[in-house]
This record gives structure tokens, C-alpha cells and sequence, in this order.
């Protein structure tokens, strides 16, 4: 979910362009409203930094584009990355397991984290992601194509090991969830309602520890546009780990929806992956 993003204030802009000398003229075409608030903001940053909101700021100008699609074409192909930092999107995501969420803290630069904590809410079911890998499979599209028999075998072997691995993950969920409602019946004084947040909290976190990293969370993640450009094309090739590589292309496919020109580069190659032309800006 895309609960937030960086906006412009019009009018501070405008007041702050006027005390650096911008024209009316070229004030209209920066904050135009055909463009999104990041496309207008990224600009405004870029021509400031070389004072080239029209010609005849800075001397050393004698010309600026003013198509939004060239400039930020621009900006990536010159890496000019520091700019798109300034911009941030406010991702709701849940469902994701803890061993994802440990992936993620790897890309802390750029990235601010709002994490559910296990310290604090006590479980009432174990929740977890079940990897794509292990789902039962499902043919798709209207075309059956004819295995052999030798490909048959092998996908009725595969079957058979995924099948056998989910009731392994619904075991250890359901063991799991055992020994969690062993603690709480231990600490029950503790974790009565009347019993002080602070005890509870105490108890809460000891639980914690027995219940598997593979457990289902949630939280917000804020990213600038630098960082989810650099996460997508990291996680989204095929080293990748699965979980982390499902919520790339989910990411990608809610930014170019949302600002195509920052992430309309990325093209999907021969093997089925997104990856962009400008791979570090």
C-alpha cells in the first residue's frame, strides 16, 4: 500500500524561486501540473544545483530542457543520484516474513523502517508466508503444453517434495504455537489484563524467541526514489532471494505506475528479469 509520498508546497516554492530571481515564465513551467509533484521537485533540485531554471541565471547557462522526459533521462544517465534522494514514497507492506525483513536491513541507506514489534504485540495464531516455491502448483494460461513423460516424472516428484514441505512448515507453525501458548499459561499472572504494560512487555519479549523467523509481519518502509531504484535492481534479478525478488517486482510495477519516468528504464531481459539501463545513479 502507498500511504504517502512527498509533496510540493507550491507556494513556498514559488517564493523561493522568486527570492533567487526566477522568472513568472519559467515559475509556470516548473511547477506545471502536467507533471507529478516528484518529476517538479527532482527538477527544481537539479537546476539549482547549477542555477539553470532559465537562461540567464548563471552565465555559464545558455540553454535548459524543459522536457520533463529528457531531463530526468538526464539525471540517470548522468548520475546525478542525490537528487532523486529527496523525494520519498511511504510503503504499507504486510504478510512479509521476518526472514525478509532481515534482507531489507541490508538496505538501510535511503530507507527509514517502521517495523511491527514482536517486543510489544503478543500473538494470538503464529502467522506465516508460505514461499512461492513450495506452493502447489497451478498450470496458467489456456494453452496445455504436452510433457513428456520424463518431465511428468519430474514434476510429479517436485509435487510431491512441496507437498511434503508444507505439511513440514504447518508442523513447525503448529509446534510453534504450542510452546507460545505453554509460555503464556506459565506467565499468565503476568499477562493478565490488569497486570502492568511493563510486565507484559517483559514477557512478550521472552515469547518471542521461540516463535520461527519465517513469521509473517508488517510494517512501513519509507524509501527515497535513489533507494527503491537500487533495492529493485538488486532483488529483483535472479540471485535473489524468492520472497525479496516477489516484492521487487511489486515495487517496480507500483513506481512505474506511479512515476514512469524515474523507473520507465527498466526493461525486462531474455530470462524474465527487470533490469534498468542506468544501473547505479
Amino acid at each position: 500500500y502507498v500511504i504517502g509520498k512527498t509533496m510540493i508546497d507550491r507556494a513556498e516554492v514559488q517564493r523561493w524561486l522568486t527570492d533567487l530571481g526566477v522568472s513568472a515564465e519559467a515559475q509556470e513551467k516548473l511547477l506545471t501540473t502536467e507533471n507529478t509533484d516528484a518529476e517538479n521537485l527532482v527538477r527544481l533540485l537539479g537546476k539549482r544545483c547549477y542555477m539553470a531554471f532559465e537562461v540567464g541565471l548563471n552565465p555559464n547557462i545558455s540553454k535548459v530542457r524543459e522536457d520533463i522526459s529528457d531531463y530526468v533521462d538526464h539525471i540517470l544517465s548522468s548520475k546525478h543520484g542525490s537528487v532523486l534522494e529527496c523525494v520519498t514514497f511511504n510503503f504499507a507492506i504486510e504478510g512479509v516474513s521476518r526472514v525478509l525483513t532481515a534482507e531489507l536491513n541490508r538496505h538501510r541507506a535511503g530507507v527509514a523502517i517502521s517495523e511491527g514489534s514482536m517486543r510489544f504485540i503478543r500473538f494470538d495464531d503464529i502467522p506465516y508466508w508460505l514461499p512461492h516455491s513450495i506452493r502447489a502448483y497451478c498450470a496458467s494460461g489456456s494453452t496445455m503444453v504436452q510433457l513428456t513423460p520424463e518431465e511428468e516424472e519430474r514434476q510429479r516428484v517436485l509435487e510431491s517434495k512441496r507437498r511434503a514441505t508444507r505439511d513440514v512448515f504447518e508442523r513447525a507453525f503448529d509446534r510453534a504455537q504450542k510452546h507460545y501458548r505453554e509460555l503464556e499459561d506459565i506467565w499468565a499472572d503476568e499477562l493478565a489484563p490488569e497486570s502492568k504494560f511493563q510486565k507484559k512487555k517483559e514477557i512478550t519479549s521472552l515469547m518471542r524467541r521461540v516463535v520461527p523467523i519465517g513469521v509473517a509481519t508488517g510494517g512501513v518502509w519509507t524509501l527515497n526514489l535513489r533507494a527503491i531504484r537500487h533495492i529493485v535492481t538488486m532483488r529483483g534479478d535472479a540471485p535473489a532471494e524468492e520472497e525479496a525478488l516477489a516484492l521487487a517486482v511489486r515495487l517496480l510495477d507500483r513506481m512505474m505506475r506511479a512515476e514512469l519516468h524515474f523507473f520507465g528504464d527498466f526493461k525486462k531481459n531474455d530470462k524474465g528479469y527487470w533490469r534498468p539501463e542506468y544501473e547505479k545513479v
